[in-house]
């Protein structure tokens, strides 16, 4: 297919447009994983064929039969299908998906149609089903650069798209998307080569960046908006060295390190320990999957019946733990302990500093609340010091004080006249003994 400028043809555009139309789809994969998924306006198919590696189900529709044909050809699964329809019709039943993606679509139509696009995204999704929709901000992308869509009929200022998705979802979740400026060195002798990933960030509104809108919608709250990943991974396989520290022989304290390379591609990886069947008697087994990142990890198989423990995870749910450590490790607790190799498969996801912020945020406010009562409590015993202070002065004074008096007592002539008689008392009182 060729580019037109309407819709975005891989291995035809590059650039920044490559970018931001790739790594919305790979932002959202969380999202998606084992729904039924609607894409609608998917173009050529490539996010549709995306998001089909983890939704159990997904329908690509496209007014462009062009466009429906060419996916059809090229994207072909068990659980895809592509579908000629108009937006304002859409070819599926009630409530019959559980996400509608669309990407930079509401803007090519004018407001009849945007109104009845999403009361028919209302009506496709199952209740509590998420709307994920995407479209350029008016001000950023066209007022302040003074540019003009020709293939855009009616865009939408912030305000106005949130309050155009109030009108039939509860919850929204606004982010932006935009271009980070960094400089870098390298060698001039050496070709220079891109990096791992490709990295945006949800920024703030300024006056030139963040230019896309991507919200998320629904009449349920959305409580992991985490999983939307400003980090977008490489589609080329990708290799870590991946460490397994194992204690073995009669009493324990023999040890081996083995090194396996961790692949990753996309969000899938695999890694594997070999030459391990010299081990006799293992008692313990730990493993480092990857060194020097943040990072999210499932595990979905292991060649040999094992159960993962994470050792130093911040936090974990049923399907991911989350390390926010640099060094994410698992103790290994196998059903064998004569085992020759091990491999592990599962999903893995590269955190961003928002995304770990916000989830160590009640963290932060539970530790800044600890010290506002530390602080209390320490100001209470600096005043229950100074009360006790005071009273140890004033009891010191009225000692001085008696001292003083009992001197003068003691000094005085009516003290030394009256010492006989007071000598005479004492002799009196004592008791008698019996003779």
């Amino acid at each position: 297919m060729d580019f037109t400028g309407e819709r975005y043809i891989p291995d035809k555009v590059f650039g920044e447009i490559e970018v931001e139309h790739k790594q919305r789809y790979h932002a959202i994969l969380d999202f998606v994983k084992n729904k039924k998924v609607l894409d609608a306006a998917c173009g050529e198919g490539y996010g549709t064929n995306l998001i089909s590696q983890y939704a159990t189900h997904v329908t690509g529709i496209d007014i462009s039969e062009d466009s429906i044909r060419w996916a059809s050809g090229t994207y072909r699964s068990d659980n895809t299908e592509f579908i000629v329809s108009d937006i304002q019709t859409l070819p599926l039943p009630d409530h019959s998906v559980d996400v509608v993606v669309s990407f930079e679509t509401i803007e090519h139509v004018d407001s009849a149609a945007q109104e009845r696009f999403l009361h028919e995204i209302k009506r496709v999704l199952t209740p509590g089903g998420m709307l994920i929709m995407s479209t350029p901000d008016k001000r950023l992308y066209s007022d302040i650069v003074g540019f003009t869509n020709h293939f855009h009929i009616r865009e939408f200022y912030y305000s106005e798209f949130e309050d155009f998705l109030k009108t039939k979802f509860q919850h929204i979740h606004m982010f932006r998307q935009g271009f980070c400026t960094f400089s870098y060195l390298s060698s001039a002798e050496v070709q220079a080569r891109t990096g791992d990933y490709y990295r945006l960030h949800d920024i703030h509104d300024t006056p030139n960046n963040g230019k896309y809108l991507i919200a998320l919608c629904s009449d349920q709250e959305i409580s992991d908006t985490e999983k939307i990943n400003s980090i977008m991974p490489s589609q080329t396989e990708q290799v870590f060295p991946s460490k397994l520290f194992v204690k073995y022989g009669q009493d324990g304290t023999e040890e081996s390190c083995f090194t396996g390379e961790l692949t990753i591609e996309g969000r899938e990886f695999k890694v594997c320990f070999d030459h391990m069947d010299h081990l006799d008697s293992i008692h313990s087994v730990k493993w480092q999957p990857v060194d020097g990142y943040i990072t999210r990890l499932h595990i979905v198989s292991s060649s040999e019946p094992a159960r993962f423990v994470p050792l130093n995870a911040f936090s974990q749910t049923e399907e991911y733990a989350e390390f926010h450590e640099l060094d994410p490790q698992f103790a290994v607790e196998l059903e064998h302990n004569d085992i020759s190799a091990l491999t592990i498969q599962g999903h893995i996801q590269i955190l961003n500093g928002e995304s770990v912020f916000k989830m160590m945020k009640p963290r932060i406010d539970r530790l800044e609340a600890q010290l506002e009562t530390e602080r209390e409590e320490k100001q209470h015993l600096h005043n229950l010091l100074l009360a006790t202070l005071h009273e140890r002065d004033g009891l010191l004074v009225a000692k001085q004080e008696l001292e003083h008096e009992n001197v003068l007592v003691t000094s005085s002539t009516s003290w030394q006249i009256t010492k006989p008689l007071r000598a005479i008392s004492r002799v009196v009182k004592r008791p008698k003994k019996n003779t």
